[in-house]
């Protein structure tokens, strides 16, 4: 059975082998299914029918769009803002009608009143005549209709901003929608006052949310608690998992030269120079990565509601709170862990195989001599290029002069890994057993919950009994590793080195680049046990505190957090779902009045200063709502609303307006404000899934309703078995299927609720304008979705908002991000004040606030910088940013070629190095966290990274690449191509002799410091400095790459005759 579940999983695409495999997901489907069977099994019987109502569908339709699969709290949160929606959308409906029959003409009233008072003279039922003439619009008003159309004007305006600035209200914003459109379609038809017309909604939508909840509390219960433990649990999985791919990374022969040597003599030009199983490992780590973050979102969203809820359990809400910063931390950290693979893979695109003769000058030689030369090479985009910086380094230990080019490299990266392997072993292990430890402690604390007393809720949980000595021990033995690595093992690392270093002529050649390499995996991976050291000891001690089960009442701070949940990182999502205007980006944390490093705070309207009195701060205002009128966000809202205008027309025209309410023509004004996006690739992506859905959906329906009916109006029993069997893979795809995917499926689901619900209501419950049984339904349904469509389609195109443009404005803003974090790490690493200082740790305690500083059992020990707690966040934000902007280039793709080629794999690759770059800067932040004030000032003026015309030139390459992909102006030829080059330049600079006595006292002040290289390379300190050399010289190399891209996406201008005059100048000087 095990073999064929394999199988199985190996054919299923990731999201659906991950869920096919995990007991926790068929516990969350079984109850959601079983809540959306009860509530179609609801609508069957005739005496609820008829408390239900014709939108009696609606407690099935409501399941999907809202399944029971999520924790109690939470369902009743998303339950009161669906609720609150139709509240809302009740209440400009009641205003509307309110509204409209104090206008109506009551002349024109009365004589119809009076007319069909003569018709239905003498009949047995005048009722029923006065409801025909209701339904066949005898009693329309124009003065009524036009009150009715602003309010639905206005309803909609306020709700599709609501929808496009506020993404996690969009239920709430769609039912709302719903709700106005029924009362003003249908409300101009009754001369009398019908407030109860969405009567019949509202009481659906409350039977299944009463349903939902019951089941909730009966079947496999959870709460946000378990919920957060478990994420939490299911991401130190992850990070156990990535710890252990460094095994394959390591184990991996990354050398090519004895390989390929032989066949390139050969003649062999089909020789791949590249390991293709490393390249493998470097995607599949890249999944592994896009996972992690993908999973922190969600976590995110789920622990801002942990401390607002009743839940029985070993944790608190504030408990579980507590772990989300060092789990934060560690999952930065583990990023850039990652990033060895990846140099270790350049490795191989580069031509670094060794000279055979003793002295011939190697390309890669040349390149290393050009840098204490002048002679710029251009060959800087391999990995060898961060040596110029370790060799200026090395030289000045050595007191070197100018260097020669006329030795040997005899130590590779394949030589080196080996000894990296050994020597990280004991360390690699404690780590991996040490998070596997912490995972079966999750898990039992998670396990200890109040199922555990009651055998209808599942009983004693296996793995419930918290070993709190194991985890100790782990925590102990990962101590131990990590300082007898600090303390001895790392300098197995330098054994390979040792016998070339008195050897080196000066200055040191590039046989140390594998050094510098391996240097950065072993600072990474003590990164990553501290900070996993940090994370266990947090666990640790609330285990010691918190001994067993008891009942966590909610908090007032919590509920506060509860209400204002929607303005913090959520807010961001809109950007993600809806795109974004330059001019109206948000800040990336959410805090930008208080951020010291804001750059919006600094800028200034370069068109007029402030307003001083009153007219000028009128016209400022009028100034501020035009410029708002070209955002995309207001075109959207604007077209919502005209769209929604003009589909509306029909159900208040006297020759229409029968026809529109017998067709249900409401569903496709519906439809056309569903499918309506801000940019054309969405709407396009749009249609193509909800269409399919529909389709699908239709299918689906009418096998169902057939197979259940037959040719009749069918019976409950044949209808609920048939459901019963093909509710369970909607609902599968509902619940897990992914985002993108979404739309399409809910309008599936939807599809399906219609005509099961409409086909069984037509056959049992008396109505004017019966819909029709089965097909009658499907083909209707289909019509009045590609109404809708077509429909939006149009309004789309007036004019049009291109996605593509988006993809630029959505990667200049990264790059310009980017550039915020870089200025903050060089503004911490030039600072001339210590940037270290020693707190006590983190944890929450009773009665204690997040983030307050409390000690119980934690190492006194741990770092807690402001800068680093800003940086760590900015950081994970904008992962999530380039995460969210892969899948917004994959549906900029929809647009198609109409007016030329797009390029989507050059801003694929844009992203590839945004995200290189990202990795370098998370790397270069651990190291400086780690390096000592005393290593980082003695080597600042011998660092040529943190030169102040360098730093320049890296924030004006940055300005410049970020300009030009937003403004689409095309860079100058003549601007720096590479900034290695700029780097050698100013190496270069730095090394002309100046007479200065404060320089000679500088260097015979550090000559007895730098007397030895062997001494500098065993310092731990060394080991964390290089690693920020390599971190910086990566996040040249990408800047460089992002600019080449976009000289290719913007063009480029050239200046005659400046390559050749570059080449005579440099020649001459």
């Amino acid at each position: 059975m095990s073999s064929v579940m394999a199988k199985l999983r190996a054919k299923l695409p990731p999201w659906a082998a991950m869920h096919i495999s995990n007991p926790q997901s068929w516990k969350a489907f079984f109850r959601a299914w079983l809540a959306s069977w009860i509530a179609l099994v609801l609508l069957l019987p005739d005496k609820s029918l008829a408390v239900l109502g014709n939108a009696a569908f609606f407690t099935m339709m409501t399941s999907f769009f809202l399944p029971a699969n999520l924790p109690i709290h939470t369902f009743l949160f998303l339950t009161s803002t669906l609720v609150i929606g139709l509240c809302l959308g009740w209440v400009f409906g009641v205003v509307a009608m309110r509204s409209a029959l104090a206008v109506r003409d009551q002349v024109l009233l009365s004589q119809n009143l009076e007319k069909v008072a003569q018709n239905a003279a003498g009949l047995a039922n005048p009722e029923a005549l006065f409801q025909l003439a209701i339904f066949k619009a005898d009693f329309l008003d124009t003065r009524s209709s036009i009150m009715y159309g602003f309010f639905l004007a206005l309803g909609n305006f306020c709700f599709a901003a609501m929808r496009a600035y506020i993404p996690p209200l969009t239920l709430m914003s769609i039912f709302s929608i719903i709700c106005i459109d029924i009362f003003c379609s249908y409300g101009p038809l009754f001369p009398i006052a019908e407030y109860t017309l969405v009567n019949s909604l509202l009481t659906s939508i409350g039977c299944y949310a009463g349903i939902a909840v019951i089941l909730s509390l009966v079947i496999y219960p959870t709460s946000i608690n378990s919920s957060s433990l478990g994420l939490i649990t299911a991401q130190v999985v992850k990070m156990r998992d990535m710890t252990q791919m460094q095994q394959s990374v390591l184990g991996e022969d990354t050398s090519t030269a004895a390989a390929d040597g032989k066949s390139q003599e050969e003649g062999d030009v089909s020789a791949v120079p590249v390991s293709e199983k490393l390249k493998e490992l470097v995607k599949k780590i890249n999944g592994m990565r896009a996972g992690l973050i993908m999973g922190q979102q969600i976590y995110g969203m789920r622990s801002k509601y942990i401390t607002t809820e009743l839940s029985f359990g070993r944790w608190s809400g504030k408990d579980v709170y507590s772990l989300e910063e060092p789990l934060v931390g560690l999952l930065v950290r583990m990023l850039g862990l990652q990033n060895f693979a990846r140099l270790v893979s350049e490795i191989n695109d580069a031509p670094s195989a060794p000279s055979e003769k003793p002295h011939e000058t190697t390309n890669e030689d040349a390149s290393i001599a050009s840098a204490f030369e002048g002679q710029h090479s251009h060959s800087s985009s391999d990995i060898s290029s961060i040596m110029p910086h370790a060799a200026d380094v090395l030289g000045h230990i050595h007191g070197s002069g100018r260097p020669t080019t006329s030795y040997k490299i005899e130590v590779t990266i394949d030589e080196a890994i080996p000894y990296v392997r050994d020597a990280t072993k004991d360390l690699r292990d404690a780590l991996e057993g040490g998070l596997s430890t912490t995972v079966a402690t999750l898990t039992a604390v998670n396990n200890d919950r109040l199922s555990k007393f009651i055998p209808l809720l599942g009983g004693p949980k296996k793995n419930s009994q918290v070993d709190t000595a194991a985890l100790s021990a782990a925590v102990a033995n990962l101590d131990t590793a990590l300082q007898e690595f600090i303390a001895r093992k790392r300098l197995e690392a330098l054994e390979p080195f040792r016998p070339v270093l008195p050897k080196l002529p000066p200055p040191p050649s590039p046989t140390l680049r594998a050094l510098f390499i391996c240097f950065t995996f072993s600072a990474n991976l003590i990164a990553v046990s501290e900070t996993a050291l940090r994370f266990m000891r947090t666990v640790e001690a609330l285990c010691t505190r918190r001994t067993r089960a008891r009942v966590w009442l909610p908090i007032l701070s919590g509920v506060k957090e509860f209400f204002g949940a929607g303005n913090g990182s959520q807010a961001h999502e809109g950007d993600e779902t809806l795109g974004e205007d330059w001019s109206g980006e948000r800040g990336e944390t959410g805090d930008d009045a208080v951020d010291d490093w804001n750059e919006k705070s600094y800028g200034k309207d370069p068109d007029s200063g402030p307003p001083q009195n009153l007219f000028q701060r009128f016209v400022y205002l009028f100034h501020v709502v035009y410029m708002w009128l070209k955002t995309p966000q207001a075109v959207f809202i604007l077209k919502s609303t005209a769209i929604t205008i003009l589909l509306w027309l029909p159900a208040v025209m006297s020759s229409s307006a029968a026809f529109y309410y017998e067709q249900r023509g409401v569903w496709a004004l519906i439809m056309s404000q569903l499918t309506l996006n801000i940019y054309v690739s969405d709407q396009l992506f749009n249609y193509a899934t909800r269409l399919l859905g529909t389709f699908v959906g239709l299918i689906v329906g009418l096998v169902a309703w057939y197979i259940g009916a037959g040719r009749g109006i069918g019976n409950p029993y044949g209808i609920a078995a048939s459901c019963a069997v093909f509710l369970a893979p909607l609902m599968w795809l509902r619940m897990f299927a992914p985002p993108k995917y979404l739309s399409g499926v809910l309008t599936g689901c939807a599809t399906f609720s219609l005509i099961i619900g409409y086909s069984w209501i037509d056959g049992h419950l008396p109505m004017y304008g019966n819909p029709g049984i089965g097909w009658s339904i499907a083909w209707r349904r289909w019509t009045l979705v590609v109404i809708g469509c077509a429909a939006s389609f149009v309004l789309m195109m007036l004019p049009p908002v291109s996605g593509r443009k988006v993809v630029r404005l959505r990667n200049a803003k990264i790059i310009k991000n980017i550039q915020g974090l870089y200025s903050i790490l060089m503004s911490t690493w030039i600072s001339a004040a210590p940037i270290r200082t020693k707190t006590r740790g983190t944890v929450v305690g009773d009665g204690e606030t997040p983030g307050k500083s409390v000690s119980y059992g934690l190492p006194d020990e741990v770092v807690t910088e402001p800068w680093v707690n800003h940086m760590r966040s900015r950081v994970k934000a904008l992962a999530e940013r380039i995460q969210a902007a892969r899948l917004l280039t994959d549906t900029a793709r929809w647009e198609g070629g109409i007016r030329g080629h797009w390029p989507a794999e050059d801003y694929n690759a844009l992203l590839d190095a945004e995200s290189e770059m990202l990795n370098a800067l998370t790397q270069l932040g651990s190291a400086m966290l780690h390096l000592d004030d005393d290593w980082r000032v003695k080597f600042l003026h011998r660092t040529q990274v943190v030169h102040p015309s360098f730093i320049s030139d890296v924030m004006s390459k940055f300005a410049m690449v970020s300009m030009a992909l937003r403004t689409g102006e095309p860079l100058h030829a003549v601007l720096p191509q590479s900034l290695l080059e700029r780097l050698f330049y100013h190496h270069r600079l730095a090394s002309v002799p100046r007479h200065n006595p404060r320089n000679s006292q500088d260097n015979e002040g550090h000559k007895a410091y730098y007397e030895s290289a062997a001494e500098v390379l065993e310092d731990a300190e060394f080991m964390h400095w290089a690693s920020g050399v390599v971190a910086v010289y990566q996040l040249l190399r990408g800047l460089d790459k992002v600019s080449d891209i976009t000289k290719r996406l913007v063009g480029e201008i050239p200046l005659r005759g400046f390559e050749r005059w570059k080449g005579q100048f440099e020649q001459a000087h």
